[in-house]
């Protein structure tokens, strides 16, 4: 079998995307995918995995070298979920649908799995069977036919690996050998990767063309063109000791840069799901702004709402309501003048007591009657008259603080 093509919908980075893969022919039977880190590379292999396999994928995801942390099969669909997927029809959908092909008796066969999964308004996976949708087609004399639901699964598995084998065939091969080279298994695995793709034999290949070169100059050449080999070979060995420093320099360089790509997804996924070409500084100066915007709205609605009872108020009892303020507030100065010259009452009263006219009227009687308790209320009694009536424009009484 072979993948032919596949198509991702509302998946991760992939707005939408479709990439076909030629037929394997002369020996030609491995198709290498290679891209900058965060192009999507392991995106595609995760969607191979998922159209192919469902639930049984998750378990296999880390062995075909994909570093994820979503285990749990409901939280990577909410992961792979496209973040700015349309909400239609109260919902949100993600779909792949992947074709592959095997040739049978002189003629090819092909099979396509059209998988489709749902999510809620709150962009949660919708749990059963309304969740997921599979369709299949079988191609038949041309043509694709739509498979019975109850006979997909024997289609699936006569089409493709059976997913305990898809590891071996689909992988990430740059993440096994880092993997292998920190458990101390890099040298065999990274050696056997390279003999499948046809390095070892091309390494092969180049010494041999050198030893052939080497012996025919030096039965054929003179002294000086062998001693001029012998400067060019030396210039090598130092040009290509010169390019081993900046190969490791461009793994090193390459593992940061995978790091710092890492990160960046990392808080991208904080900052709303989803990869995105915004670079996260973008989505923090956007959150900034949007929260700024949001105090300034929330400010403007506690100022309506406390203008609010006013506004509701008719014209007329408006008016009213600001003569009775008027007024209120003409009394309390009024009372504030009075508190003002109270102290000047007891001032008054010694004065009084003191006089000696006083005491002639009074006569023999004078000290008596001013040590009456009573006298003294009297007087203060009197000193409140004078503030009453109430000057004009004064409420009669205080209704509001």
């Amino acid at each position: 079998m072979w993948i032919h093509s596949i198509k991702l919908r509302n998946f991760k980075s992939y707005d939408h995307a479709e990439f076909s893969f030629p037929q394997p022919e002369d020996g030609r039977n491995i198709v290498l995918v290679g891209a900058q880190n965060g192009h999507g590379k392991t995106t595609l292999l995760e969607a191979v995995y998922l159209c192919l396999y469902d639930k049984d994928a998750i378990s296999h995801l880390q062995r075909a070298g994909l570093n994820t942390q979503k285990n749990n099969y409901p939280e990577f669909l909410k992961s792979a979920r496209h973040h700015e997927a349309e909400l239609k029809y109260g919902q949100y959908d993600m779909g792949l649908e992947i074709e592959i092909r095997q040739n049978y008796r002189g003629a090819a066969h092909g099979l396509r799995i059209k998988r489709t999964w749902h999510f809620d308004s709150r962009r949660n996976p919708i749990a059963g069977e309304k969740g997921h949708s599979l369709r299949a087609e079988i191609l038949k004399s041309g043509l694709y036919e739509p498979v019975k639901g109850e006979e997909i699964n024997q289609y699936i598995n006569a089409f493709a690996l059976p997913f305990d084998y898809a590891p071996f065939f689909f992988f990430d091969g740059e993440k096994i050998v880092q993997t292998a080279q920190q458990s101390g298994t890099g040298f065999w695995l990274k050696a056997a990767l390279k003999g499948l793709l046809g390095v070892t034999l091309l390494e092969k290949l180049r010494v041999s063309l050198k030893d052939y070169r080497n012996k025919c100059i030096s039965e054929n050449a003179t002294q000086k063109i062998i001693d001029e080999l012998n400067i060019a070979e030396k210039k090598l060995q130092s040009a290509e000791a010169t390019l081993q420093v900046f190969r490791e320099e461009l793994v090193d360089a390459q593992e940061k840069w995978q790091q710092k790509a890492e990160e960046r997804e990392r808080l991208i996924q904080q900052l709303g799901g989803g990869s995105d070409i915004r670079t996260s500084d973008d989505l923090l100066r956007q959150r900034e702004k949007l929260e700024k915007e949001m105090a300034e709205f929330e400010n403007k609605v506690k100022a309506a709402v406390k203008a609010m009872p006013l506004a509701f108020l008719p014209r007329e009892s408006l008016k009213a309501l600001q003569h009775q303020l008027e007024q209120e507030k003409n009394r309390l100065n009024h009372e504030a003048g009075k508190n003002q010259i109270a102290e000047k009452v007891d001032d008054f009263w010694n004065a009084f007591v003191d006089s000696d006219k006083v005491k002639q009227a009074l006569g023999t009687t004078a000290d008596m009657i001013l040590n009456q308790p009573l006298m003294k209320e009297a007087v203060k009694d009197c000193w409140e008259d004078l503030f009453y009536p109430l000057p004009p424009e004064c409420a009669d009484k205080i209704e509001h603080n």
